[in-house]
């Protein structure tokens, strides 16, 4: 039921990611900017929410990829702008040799580098571009619940 060996797409990790931080959920989802997510979808009120607090952004500006998997630097910039925390003056201090210091997620690595929320693989790497497992995330999840930066993770088991 849980299979935390399997991937995540990216829209039930925004679903997962907007239960855990119990934002409100829109009764319908018509104005989106993104052409790939149907307003019917049973996705689509949780992008709308996470969208419209600034915490998620598409694919592109006029696509999301609900159905594409998640990436480990997409997930955690999107944990650490749900969390409310601001990266712009962390000094770049990844430790990971697949992490440039001018790559976007750079800074979101660093900071949960330097928190101890992200370790990387045995080989030393962070893989900013690999897929997300279920298990990863409840991980990461219960490491930002530890340091008080999200609250209950109600809805993560039940995706």
């Amino acid at each position: 039921l849980y299979s935390p060996d399997d991937y995540m797409s990216r829209a039930g990790f925004v679903e997962v990611l907007v239960s855990t931080y119990g934002y409100d959920v829109p009764d319908n989802a018509d104005d989106l900017p993104f052409s790939d997510v149907s307003p019917n979808s049973t996705y689509a009120p949780s992008i709308k929410a996470a969208y419209e607090m600034g915490v998620i952004e598409g694919a592109s500006s006029t696509t999301f990829d609900p159905t594409g998997n998640i990436t480990r630097a997409e997930a955690l910039k999107f944990f650490i702008v749900a969390s409310g925390i601001d990266v712009t003056g962390v000094t770049f201090e990844a430790g990971f040799p697949d992490v440039e210091e001018g790559a976007w997620y750079a800074p979101y690595v660093s900071y949960a580098s330097q928190e101890g929320i992200v370790s990387g693989y045995v080989d030393g790497t962070f893989g900013p571009e690999k897929y997300l497992t279920r298990g990863q995330i409840a991980k990461i999840s219960t490491l930002f619940e530890e340091k008080g930066l999200i609250g209950a993770l109600m809805g993560l088991f039940m995706m």
